[in-house]
């Protein structure tokens, strides 16, 4: 949205496509609802609330023929020209966008967490309670535990307390090592901005509410035949149980790469945030000279960083497209790279706090589900890799893991780092998975109906938002 907003005031001619029926992503999800009904903006969607329910009331209302809500892009082409055609799915059929720039800002996606019984019914992430508890106002009738790391589920947990969940336990799976790792960023942190502070507040919170909370917990397991009975866990070198009906796992989060890897832009391999990144600058410039990035899609940076990214993403295209002079973009980008500064340096310090234990998928039982869609355990990983195996799409080709319904969005950043444990390698040589056309499954009906309308921007832009303003 911000981005948006700042490439329509430099004069661009711009196309907002987000696949949600309505505008603000995931993180900003039912706040127009949630300011009818009176409710403290701060309380769920942070310091940035008053400002993103202005974003998506203007969206909402602004009856723009050039925004396109609960539209899915499943293809991105390249046309003669150096024209990008970009290929969406709505109803009631295809539609299709032509630009000479995309702005992509897709996010980022819950970081898999692996687990004997991970797919258990009874077993959710911290992101789809979230989704629940803003779209529907759904709250769980029943008590809860909460397993993994990251800032997100400490975050959950006071909220849930708060809203009257019964939570049983906190199984904080973050290494004790971290604390060591990133005490050389706290300064940094302290000197950047109210999250180091932020975080504070919740341990507090959680600690007045008197919440059980195991700290460098492993070998978490879900119990269970068809439903969730119990979670298991080793705290202390002893092994616990615990009764519920309800696990929330929550493991951090990593950037959604699917379309920034269909458009051919290079990606590296983040040992601290154990997947794979696009390469871009402080401007979101990718290594394809008309493709931009920003927010969490290039990395966990959180949503007022997201906000300014879009921002400074859209001055550099407008710039680059000749809307704006080189000399105003400098002028205007001065505060925005200021605000990245800063929020790098509060991100350093989350990240090194909440990195997971890389020996995790190590040490995982042979029978634990890697790829649920096409039922691909690590045993026959790790005899694969014994067999030769060494990348992704070898070992996609022969297992089928990755071919499944997700398209390798949950598998294929674990299965990176298997692969290279077992092969002895560093993860960026393993390689990551090719991403293919559709990017999401298309209805028959939709092909059936061949309806191909095309909407051809007389100026510069594309914008494609999927889940950060």
């Amino acid at each position: 949205m911000a981005a948006f907003q700042t490439a329509g005031a430099c004069g661009l001619d711009v196309a907002l496509v987000d696949e949600n029926a309505r505008a603000g992503g995931r993180i900003y999800k039912g706040i127009l609802s949630a300011c009818a009904a009176g409710k403290p903006l701060s309380d769920t969607y942070g310091a940035d609330g008053p400002w993103a329910a202005k974003a998506v009331d203007a969206v909402q209302t602004a009856n723009d023929p050039a925004i396109f809500t609960g539209h899915t892009v499943i293809d991105v082409t390249r046309t003669p020209g150096d024209v990008w055609q970009v290929h969406l799915l709505a109803e009631p059929g295809l539609k299709h966008l032509k630009a000479r720039r995309i702005l992509v800002a897709t996010g980022a996606k819950e970081r898999p967490f692996a687990f004997p019984g991970w797919t258990l019914p009874g077993v959710m992430t911290a992101g789809a309670i979230q989704t629940l508890m803003k779209d529907s106002n759904c709250l769980p009738d029943c008590p809860v535990v909460l397993a993994g790391s990251g800032p997100l589920l400490l975050l959950l947990a006071t909220q849930l307390l708060e809203q009257g969940v019964t939570v049983s336990a906190l199984l904080d799976t973050t290494p004790s090592s971290n604390v060591l790792r990133a005490a050389r960023f706290v300064p940094g942190a302290v000197m950047a901005g109210t999250t180091l502070w932020q975080g504070v507040n919740l341990l507090c919170r959680i600690t007045r509410a008197k919440l059980p909370r195991y700290q460098n917990v492993t070998q978490v397991a879900a119990q269970g035949t068809d439903l969730l009975k119990a979670v298991t866990f080793t705290y202390r070198g002893t092994e616990h149980q615990i009764s519920t009906p309800l696990l929330v796992t929550h493991l951090g989060i990593v950037p959604d790469t699917q379309l920034t890897r269909l458009l051919g832009c290079t990606h590296y391999w983040s040992p601290l945030l154990q997947a794979w990144a696009p390469d871009a600058d402080k401007a979101g410039q990718t290594s394809h000279p008309d493709v931009s990035v920003a927010g969490d899609a290039t990395g966990s940076n959180g949503a007022l960083a997201a906000r300014n990214a879009g921002h400074l993403a859209a001055l550099d295209a407008a710039c680059k497209l000749g809307a704006i002079s080189t000399h105003d973009y400098h002028e205007r980008a001065i505060p925005l790279l200021a605000f990245h500064r800063r929020s790098t340096r509060e991100r350093r310090f989350l990240n090194h706090l909440f990195a997971p234990a890389p020996s995790h998928a190590r040490t995982l039982p042979d029978d634990t589900l890697l790829c649920r869609c096409e039922e691909v355990s690590f045993g026959t990983l790790r005899a694969m890799t014994r067999a030769g195996i060494g990348d992704f799409d070898h070992f996609k080709a022969v297992s089928r893991c990755g071919m499944g319904l997700c398209q390798g969005r949950i598998c294929a950043d674990m299965a990176t780092l298997a692969l290279a444990e077992g092969a002895g390698i560093d993860p960026s040589k393993a390689r990551q998975m090719t991403v293919r056309a559709p990017l999401k499954p298309i209805p028959l009906g939709a092909l059936a109906k061949g309806i191909d309308i095309s909407v051809a921007l007389p100026g510069e832009g594309f914008v494609y938002t999927s889940d950060k303003p």
